[in-house]
């Protein structure tokens, strides 16, 4: 049996996910031989169309990680490729999705933003990827949840935010400049 679009919403429903929650999603394509779809975008576009009936009213957010800007390449944040896999590379290329201007730790968000976060996630400056002004302190700030579609937890990108703010004493913050 196939995997569809209607059957991804109705098993984050399931899970507890709402129509209006924000929903932050890791992801691997290791199982989407078993997704609806003739070809990998239409497989692609079934989970996505999934996830966003899943938050009809909310917000999806998908990471779109970039590590080419700590090598001293320019991010654009309209062209600069996703390192982090096939989802998030395909979910911002579309249509009213945006993609926050963090050079490292970029993420594709469609939907609403809370609006003290909007200028400090899109607009570009000098701040810290899991700091009180990251996608991930808007997560806390939503009451956000994190999926892992197809991926173990091993793949948080969460926790390190988590860390950062309780001051962890084996993390150390790195500076990176370049252009953006």
């Amino acid at each position: 049996m196939l995997i569809d679009a209607p059957r991804i919403a109705a098993a984050l429903r399931e899970l507890g996910v709402g129509p209006t929650d924000t929903l932050y999603v890791h992801s691997g394509l290791q199982g989407s031989g078993r997704v609806a779809g003739a070809r990998s975008r239409d497989k692609l576009d079934t989970i996505v169309n999934g996830l966003t009936e899943a938050v009809r009213d909310g917000t999806l957010i998908l990471p779109t990680f970039t590590y080419s800007f700590c090598h001293g390449e320019v991010f654009d944040r309209d062209e600069s490729p996703s390192t982090v896999g096939l989802l998030g590379e395909h979910f911002r290329r579309l249509p009213g999705v945006r993609r926050t201007s963090d050079p490292i730790f970029s993420s594709a968000v469609l939907g609403p933003v809370d609006p003290a976060f909007e200028a400090p996630l899109f607009t570009v400056g000098d701040k810290e990827c899991f700091g009180p002004q990251s996608v991930f302190a808007q997560l806390i700030a939503r009451d956000g949840r994190i999926l892992f579609y197809d991926v173990g937890f091993g793949f948080c990108t969460f926790i390190h935010h988590v860390e950062q703010q309780l001051g962890v004493d084996y993390r150390t913050l790195k500076p990176f400049r370049g252009t953006v």
